[in-house]
């Protein structure tokens, strides 16, 4: 008869008490509630565990949704790298390669087992995916096997709907919603900020979250990107942005992100000449930049979407930069001046703050600027007095 009272509290709960003691004796009933089967809240009952009641419903208990992922995306990354270009290896293998012991490399593959990137078949393991790429694709290849994973899983999906509210979680608050989704599972408030730390790796490494090491914050696809770059842009000296790039490369660079953006790739700045066009459009307000996770600004999106508007958003961004401005009213008031008198008069504007050929440089880069924002055109009386190229490629 308790079994009897079960299933149909898991089948109709939460319901009256008053409607379960119609068809089955009290003592039944607080028998259920005193074995922890049944919980009651206020004048209602239900069962206790959402995992409980799933499998009193349909008989089975999806190992996906109920379980807390102990093994980090670094490692599993590691495990898939070992498998590339392999339709199987053994434990054994496994342990050697990896320099782990089996007993440590049972609860990976646990893991690894329920993400759904491994097929186990006695002492033998075997990628479910097509691994026999390069290295540098492991990384798409396992995020994206993850994604639609988590899509159904239970603790990721709680935590992003509570995100979506708040915006910003703490690791506390993150083990406050997994104890209270796994109420059965006795741990201290230690090893909870450790579940909570695991599971919020992988809200960031699936692109569901953002996560710094202390807080989670949103992420949003369609506008942010992750990178592997761990320095935040910061401007040195006096709190003014010094353009280091010309257009074209930022122009370039624009596009790149954007596209690796859409491929939800992970942008890397590989080059002196990327961190150059990075940090450009960090300063004109094209991008943001928070920890490991670079943001287009609504004026960034403007620029890379609409190719034809990209001299007036470029305007708009260069013309709230303290350089250009000083820059452009002296062009304005002084025509006819050479590269090397407008670098002069600059300089002097900001109390000579750069060398005689930093300052050339520098005015080459606005004059490429504005040129392409269409701020002043070739036909400016001072082109003509110049004897040397203007803009350097």
């Amino acid at each position: 008869m308790q079994q009897e009272a079960l299933r149909y509290i898991a089948k109709n709960g939460p319901i009256n008490v008053s409607e379960i003691t119609e068809l089955f004796p009290q003592e039944v009933l607080q028998h259920l509630i005193h074995r922890h089967f049944i919980i009651t809240v206020g004048p209602k009952v239900d069962v206790y565990w959402d995992i409980f009641k799933d499998y009193l419903n349909t008989g089975k208990i999806s190992a996906e949704e109920s379980y807390i992922l102990r093994t980090s995306p670094r490692v599993v990354l590691s495990f898939m790298k070992v498998l590339k270009d392999k339709k199987k290896i053994t434990l054994k293998q496994l342990s050697k390669i990896l320099k782990r012991p089996l007993k440590s490399l049972y609860n990976i593959i646990k893991d690894i087992k329920i993400l759904g990137l491994i097929d186990v078949h006695g002492e033998n393991i075997s990628p479910k995916s097509n691994f026999k790429i390069s290295t540098s694709d492991i990384l798409v290849e396992t995020k994206k096997l993850a994604r639609e994973k988590f899509f159904n899983y239970k603790i990721l999906v709680e935590i992003q709907n509570t995100l979506v509210d708040k915006e910003i979680l703490k690791l506390e608050e993150i083990g406050d919603i997994m104890q209270n989704l796994f109420p059965y599972i006795r741990a201290d408030n230690k090893t909870w900020i450790t579940y909570a730390r695991k599971i919020s790796e992988w809200l960031d490494f699936t692109d569901f979250g953002s996560f710094d090491g202390i807080k989670l914050k949103q992420f949003n696809p369609d506008t942010d990107i992750k990178s592997m770059d761990k320095f935040i842009y910061k401007m040195r000296g006096e709190k003014i942005f010094i353009p280091k790039i010309q257009y074209e490369p930022i122009e370039q660079f624009m596009e790149e992100v954007f596209n690796l953006m859409l491929k939800r790739g992970v942008l890397s700045l590989k080059t002196s000449r990327m961190k150059k066009a990075f940090n450009s459009a960090v300063g004109i307000g094209f991008l943001q930049r928070e920890r490991n996770v670079v943001k287009f600004t609504p004026l960034g999106i403007d620029f890379v979407k609409n190719p034809a508007l990209r001299a007036e958003a470029f305007a708009k961004a260069i013309k709230s930069l303290k350089v250009a401005q000083v820059f452009l009213e002296i062009i304005q008031k002084k025509r006819g001046l050479s590269v090397s008198g407008i670098a002069r008069e600059f300089n002097n504007a900001f109390n000579r703050r750069w060398s005689v050929q930093s300052s050339i440089t520098l005015v080459k880069i606005l004059l490429n600027w504005c040129k392409h924002a269409n701020l002043i055109s070739k036909e400016r009386a001072f082109y003509k007095k110049v004897q040397q190229p203007l803009f350097n490629e």
